[in-house]
């Protein structure tokens, strides 16, 4: 894959792949699979993750899904990441500058569709190549952002 193609998205190449890991938050606990892909021409990641709930009996009581693409804005010079989410929102983030830099990357909302005035935060702390613990921050608009959700991921492949 070329190089030049994909230079403003080099902070993310490390996620490419299938990751597993668990997560909690919202007073739940959650089976998580995430994968990460080059698409169209290699110009964007897609990702796309599987979060599954399971009540006590190991049966499933919550399915959560989301897609997303991450571009990078050459005018901005900034890396944005667009999330669908099974729920029926859709957030646009903005990589705040640096953060690649101390191993955590940091997307914060710039705008939310369908959340109800929720503005929301992902934290990604890069423990290893094959591991990351991300953080899922909520804030309603103007106010402080507090931590939701955490969620430990370990590559597959």
């Amino acid at each position: 894959m070329p190089e030049k193609k994909v230079i403003g998205l080099n902070p993310l190449r490390f996620l490419i792949g299938k990751w597993e890991g668990h997560g909690e938050g919202f007073g739940q606990k959650s089976e998580v699979e995430h994968s990460y892909q080059f698409v169209l021409q290699d110009q964007f990641i897609q990702s796309q993750t599987t979060s599954i709930v399971r009540g006590e009996d190991g049966t499933t009581e919550e399915i959560h899904e989301d897609l997303g693409i991450f571009s990078f804005d050459s005018a901005r010079k900034k890396i944005i990441f667009r999330a669908f989410y099974s729920e029926g929102y859709i957030n646009e983030y903005v990589m705040e500058e640096g953060t690649q830099a101390e191993n955590q990357i940091i997307l914060t909302t710039e705008k939310a569709e369908n959340a109800g005035g929720m503005m929301a935060r992902l934290r990604t702390e890069i423990i290893s190549e094959n591991e990351y613990v991300m953080t899922l921050d909520l804030a309603n608009k103007g106010g402080e952002f507090k931590p939701c959700q955490v969620i430990r991921m370990r590559k597959v492949s």
